[in-house]
């Protein structure tokens, strides 16, 4: 006697099993949501999870997880996040939709994310699976790599005598960028300072110049040493009258420079004022300049 026994829903079972196997592995917590009312089954979880309120709705019960242990700079986004239609939509359009964030009751950092646990056979989402997945160490990663830049970019990006920004700062991350106003400005007669006190008394004064103008124009502007005595400031978000205030206040802290002479020093300053790329405000700055230096200490502003 012969028989045929159907396998199908055996085979069916056995692979997924195994897809939830390696979801397990690879994330911290994870679910298979029914996306007919939410409800779900734990594919894996964790003893931070299990100490959170259960709820039968699995946005609820992640909303739950989030008031619990996230970081409350990350909640409010991802509330909004934790909401079916976005999700399915995202889910539709990308494959999947994920958030980062902190959990300060772990002391980790980690990934949410939603993909697609099965279809209906309309091609309808059936299932979506959540998973957690801890990014700590590759996070750790990045910030010692964003470290290392940064400390790099300080090394070819900063002037080695004043501590402020150099030319090459400027030409290779400044000049294309939309700003208010740019001035220039120089030392008055800096070369005399140089051959009456010699060149490391200048060399002192251009470092205080420096200081003085970096606390000026605030930390939301940029100041550059141009080249020599010469320095470039761009102002992001200034109006005319508060750039000529500035421009009047560090006038009276360039006479507290005695290192050239008991009447410190003086400076001029040429300005262009208007929104534009700070490559198309140099030229008209340092013109502006030119006029200041015909009296010396004093500002010449241009309207763009």
């Amino acid at each position: 006697m012969g028989c045929y026994r159907d396998i199908t829903a055996q085979q069916e079972l056995e692979e997924y099993l195994k897809i939830i196997e390696a979801i397990s592995k690879v994330f911290n917590f994870s679910m298979f949501i029914d996306v007919s009312d939410m409800s779900y089954r734990m594919i894996s979880t964790n003893k931070y999870v299990e100490m959170v309120p259960k709820d039968p709705d699995a946005l609820q019960f992640l909303k739950n997880n989030v008031a619990a242990s996230v970081a409350e700079g990350f909640r409010a986004n991802l509330y909004e996040w934790l909401d079916k239609d976005k999700i399915l939509t995202a889910i539709e359009k990308h494959g999947s939709t994920s958030k980062e964030f902190y959990s300060e009751s772990a002391n980790r950092w980690f990934d949410g994310i939603f993909m697609v646990g099965d279809r209906n056979e309309d091609g309808s989402i059936a299932h979506i699976v959540y998973g957690c997945q801890d990014t700590t160490e590759a996070k750790l990663q990045s910030l010692a790599q964003q470290k290392k830049i940064s400390e790099f970019e300080t090394e070819i990006y900063i002037d080695s005598l004043s501590k402020i920004h150099n030319r090459k700062f400027l030409d290779e991350k400044l000049v294309y960028e939309p700003c208010n106003a740019v001035v220039m400005a120089d030392i008055d007669l800096f070369k005399t300072i140089n051959d009456t006190a010699g060149h490391r008394c200048g060399d002192e004064v251009i470092k205080e110049v420096a200081g003085i103008l970096d606390r000026s124009v605030g930390e939301d502007n940029v100041v550059i040493r141009y080249g020599g005595d010469e320095f470039l400031m761009v102002f992001f978000d200034i109006t005319k009258k508060g750039l000529e205030e500035k421009l009047s206040s560090i006038k009276p802290e360039l006479r507290n420079i005695k290192a050239a002479s008991s009447h410190g020093i003086t400076m001029s300053f040429g300005g262009v004022f208007g929104t534009e790329l700070v490559n198309n405000l140099i030229q008209t700055a340092d013109k502006a300049l030119y006029e200041s230096k015909k009296t010396r200490d004093t500002y010449t502003i241009v309207d763009l």
